[in-house]
């Protein structure tokens, strides 16, 4: 039988109910153990998590809607060419609800090339949770692409 000493034998996960809430305190940890308070939720205001999304458009003018399934600040747009170049007039402008987040983008460009967003309005650009992110094509030659948006979880 190996040598096992007893500090050899324990889980490496503590089960949630194991500690009390504010059971661990600073002066139960030892000098080298990470602070309690680095670790609070107030201590990670303005941290979120990173999410993209994506959907694709159909060679049709018009709105496609999404609802927000969280509060998300809109971050990063970019759109990849589908089905066949675009011309003068195919655009593509996000939107929270009616309002403009992006710029209208150009979508002048030959199937599979990108493009992104010149600008995001930063006023505009957090939604809510259950809000309306909305994708509104303009068609003149083909506007279908996908979509690919990025930004940060907020609470």
């Amino acid at each position: 039988m190996p040598n096992i000493r007893r500090s050899m034998m324990h889980t490496d996960s503590v089960a949630t109910n194991a500690i009390v809430d504010k059971a661990v305190t600073n002066a139960k940890l030892a000098a080298t153990a990470v602070n309690p308070d680095v670790v609070a939720p107030t201590a990670a205001s303005g941290w979120g998590v990173y999410v993209c999304f994506t959907t694709d458009i159909t060679d049709a003018a018009g709105d496609t809607d999404f609802t927000m399934p969280f509060k998300l600040e809109l971050q990063e747009v970019q759109i990849i060419k589908t089905v066949g170049n675009g011309g003068a007039g195919d655009t593509l402008t996000v939107k929270a609800g009616g309002t403009a987040i992006s710029n209208a983008i150009s979508l002048n460009v030959t199937n599979k090339a990108t493009a992104w967003a010149g600008s995001i309005d930063i006023a505009q650009s957090t939604l809510a949770k259950g809000a309306t992110l909305r994708f509104t094509a303009a068609k003149a030659t083909n506007c279908a692409c996908r979509v690919n948006i990025c930004g940060t979880i907020r609470s």
